[in-house]
């Protein structure tokens, strides 16, 4: 019987998606024969890869993230009301995944990572496989503001700790909720063009230091900041500078291309980002991201793993910064990259497709 895999994504952000995308495409390689029924209200394109055969997707939400200011700070107070919501209704909702597994059977459950998954599991008898950088009771723990958020952080950690196998990937916390850890290496997409290639499909010349702006929103802040007249930026937003070509939506779908072909991307820290430019050898320049637990973790890695510069938004409009950047870039292009495993999908797949072949589902 071809394996059946019940996935849960969290619809938080698109780095989540991403990551499960990538080994949801290797799943299909090693087993093409697999049915994978996800249920996420993450956007629908981010999986359009994916084969529509055995493949179905179900808008389903079991967790809420964070709410974030403009800043891209965390709103500790909508944050903590969102989770509290979640909570509320966590016995309907738990109820309701588990007839929906009794009447759609599945070999294993496999979540990034909406902490009622697990329970959902447990209550139907099947394992389930966590894909993780960090759990969500980490991210909420410094946000608690009272006793009752405080006991709910700590049921959602024990929500966690029902989990069969934790696949643990780099840029990570520690994840104490999860018992049964295994380090994976990096999940990270590549580029599929070469580069060349799609220089000359952007009209992009050898001698511009590319810069690919990588934010959902703050970008249009950097409409006045001063860079050199040899950095060509590109990005999804209308920066109305003359060195600025503004992408069409189709390249959404091609972003680790873009990723590739730019010489340094400019994003706030985050587990989907940072991997894709560790994979495609790109540096990544990051803004801050304040009272979210991941950020700090995430960065030491990057350390260790690829090239970054912190920067404030500020400083990016200052005077003098850009000859600083010019500066900064010229080193990393005399050091090696250091040498990164980015094949976590494969092996997250592999093991995920090892534990749904023991289970009756």
């Amino acid at each position: 019987m071809p394996p059946k895999i019940t996935w849960y994504v969290t619809s938080h952000g698109f780095g989540h998606a991403i990551r499960s995308t990538t080994v949801m495409e290797e799943v299909f390689r090693q087993a093409p024969e697999a049915q994978i029924d996800l249920r996420t209200k993450a956007p629908g394109e981010l999986f359009a890869n994916l084969p529509t055969s055995n493949f179905r997707i179900t808008p389903v939400n079991l967790d809420c993230g964070t709410i974030d200011t403009p800043e891209w700070d965390v709103d500790k107070r909508a944050t903590m009301y969102a989770m509290r919501a979640i909570q509320d209704s966590r016995e309907t909702l738990i109820e309701e995944e588990v007839a929906h597994l009794a009447a759609n059977p599945s070999n294993v459950v496999v979540f990034d990572v909406p902490w009622l998954a697990p329970v959902i599991a447990r209550q139907a008898n099947i394992p389930s496989v966590a894909i993780a950088n960090f759990t969500w009771d980490q991210i909420y723990r410094p946000l608690a503001r009272d006793e009752e958020e405080v006991f709910e952080v700590a049921r959602i950690a024990e929500d966690y700790r029902k989990t069969t196998l934790g696949l643990r990937t780099p840029l990570s916390t520690n994840l104490p909720a999860l018992i049964n850890l295994v380090k994976i290496p990096l999940i990270a997409r590549h580029a599929v063009q070469g580069r060349e290639e799609t220089r000359r499909e952007l009209s992009l010349g050898e001698e511009q230091v590319v810069v690919l702006i990588a934010l959902n929103q703050g970008a249009e802040d950097l409409a006045d900041s001063m860079w050199p007249d040899h950095f060509q930026t590109v990005g999804f937003v209308d920066l109305g500078r003359e060195n600025h070509k503004c992408l069409p939506s189709h390249w959404r779908s091609r972003f680790p291309d873009l990723v590739a072909v730019a010489d340094l991307v400019l994003s706030k820290p985050g587990y989907g980002i940072a991997s894709e430019c560790i994979a495609n050898r790109t540096p990544l320049i990051h803004l801050p991201r304040t009272n979210f637990s991941e950020t700090i973790p995430l960065i030491n890695d990057l350390d260790r793993m690829g090239k970054h510069l912190p920067v404030k938004m500020e400083e990016l409009k200052s005077p003098g910064f850009m000859s600083r950047l010019v500066r900064w870039h010229a080193r990393q292009l005399e050091e090696p990259w250091p040498p990164v495993e980015t094949n976590g999908a494969a092996e997250a797949a592999r093991r995920i497709l090892r534990l749904a072949s023991h289970s009756k589902g």
